[in-house]
C-alpha cells in the first residue's frame, strides 16, 4: 500500500520546488529461515530468554525445521525536498533531499528476506521488528551543468575558449543499519547468536554513542558489549548501529569543436572526467563479529578493512571523441 502527497511550485523562471511525502505499508512479505521445531525457552527475572538445552524438541520426531512464513510487515516514511532548474541561461540544476525511516520484520540491506538474511530473526515464529537492513535515513543528491562563457568568440579565441562546459554529480548518504554479533554456539542441536549490551541503551532506533566514526580501527567500542552467557540469547535490538555513509562528488570538464567537414553536427569532444574528485575515503562495513563462539573478544571487533568498491579512491579519465 502507498500513498504519497506533493505540493510543487515555480519560485523562479524555469525553477521549481517541490515538497512531498511518501508512505508505504507493506503486509504478507516473506520472513525467511524460520525456526519452527527449536528447543523451549525460557525468560529470566533479569529480561533475558534461556534456551532449555536438556529439553526435549517440540515434535520429537524432526529435527529442527526452518521455513519461510508470510506474515512480515514494514513501514516506510519520507519527507523530499527537491529544487529543479530547466536548463536556460547555459545553467541546469537539480538537487533533492530526502530524510526517510524504514523498519519491518526481516530484510538485509540488499533488500532481500527470502532464505537469506543478516539481520536476526525472532524466537521460533516471534518477530524481531526493527530499522530495516537497507534504511538509510538522510540522503542529498545535486547535479548541475553549465556552459562555460566564450560560445560566441570566433577566430582563435573561440577555437581556444568556446565550447567548454562543466557537469557535476554529488551524493552524500547515511550508512545502512547493522547488527552486531558473535559466533554461534554450537552443542550439537542448539545455537545462541548476538550479544549483551549493558552499558548503553541500545533500543529500537539505535544509539550511535557507540560509534566513532572518524576511526577506522574502532567504528564501534567493543567494550560496550559482553558475549551472553552460554543458552543465553543476546540482548541489543536488532539494527542498532550505522555503518558508515557515502559521500561522493565527480566532475566532467568537456569541450565540442565543430569540424565542418564531417557535415552539420561534426564535431570533436574533449572529457577530462574526475570521480571522487576529494578522494575521499568511504568506509566498508566494520567487523561485525564481536565475540567468538568461546566468548573471547574478537582483536578485530569494529575494525574497517577496506573502502566500498561502488565509490573506489580518485579516478582521473580523459577521452577524446569524434562525433559525426
Amino acid at each position: 500500500m502507498k500513498w504519497n502527497l506533493d505540493i510543487e511550485r515555480e519560485i523562479a523562471p524555469d525553477t521549481t520546488l517541490e515538497i512531498g511525502y511518501s508512505g508505504t505499508r507493506g503486509v504478507h512479505l516473506p520472513r525467511g529461515n524460520v525456526l519452527l521445531n527449536t528447543k523451549p525457552a525460557v525468560d529470566t527475572d533479569d529480561g533475558r530468554r534461556l534456551i532449555l538445552i536438556n529439553e526435549p524438541l517440540p515434535n520429537p520426531n524432526f529435527n529442527r525445521m526452518r521455513s519461510p512464513i508470510t506474515d512480515g510487515t514494514s513501514d516506510y516514511h519520507a519527507w523530499r525536498l527537491s529544487v529543479n532548474k530547466r536548463f536556460s541561461n547555459n545553467f541546469l540544476f537539480q538537487s533533492s533531499y530526502t530524510v526517510s525511516k524504514s523498519i519491518d520484520d526481516s530484510s538485509t540491506w540488499t533488500g532481500s528476506s527470502d532464505f537469506r538474511e543478516s539481520d536476526r530473526n525472532g524466537y521460533r515464529r516471534e518477530k524481531d521488528h526493527g530499522l530495516s537492513g537497507f534504511d538509510v535515513r538522510q540522503s542529498w543528491t545535486t547535479s548541475a551543468i553549465v556552459d562555460l562563457p566564450g560560445s560566441n568568440l570566433t577566430g582563435g579565441a573561440g577555437a581556444l575558449l568556446g565550447g567548454w562546459s562543466t557537469s557535476s554529480i554529488m551524493r552524500f548518504n547515511s550508512g545502512h543499519p547493522l547488527t552486531l554479533n558473535q559466533d554461534r554456539v554450537r552443542d550439537g542441536r542448539t545455537r545462541s547468536r548476538y550479544v549483551d549490551g549493558p552499558t548503553l541503551d541500545l533500543s529500537a532506533g539505535g544509539d550511535q554513542s557507540a560509534v566513532n566514526p572518524q576511526n577506522p580501527d574502532q567504528y564501534y567500542n567493543a567494550d560496550n558489549y559482553v558475549a551472553p552467557e552460554p543458552f543465553y540469547m543476546g540482548t541489543i535490538g536488532k539494527n542498532h548501529i550505522t555503518v558508515p555513509g557515502i559521500a561522493n562528488v565527480d566532475i566532467t570538464l568537456m569541450k565540442n569543436t565543430a569540424i565542418t567537414a564531417l557535415g552539420e553536427s561534426g564535431s570533436l569532444q574533449f572529457r577530462a572526467e574526475f570521480f571522487n574528485l576529494f578522494n575521499r575515503s568511504n568506509f566498508n562495513i566494520p567487523e561485525e563479529r564481536v565475540y567468538d563462539r568461546r566468548g573471547d573478544l574478537n582483536s578485530d571487533a569494529g575494525r574497517i578493512f577496506e573502502a566500498r568498491d561502488t565509490s573506489p579512491s580518485r579516478q582521473v579519465q580523459f577521452a577524446l571523441k569524434l562525433i559525426f
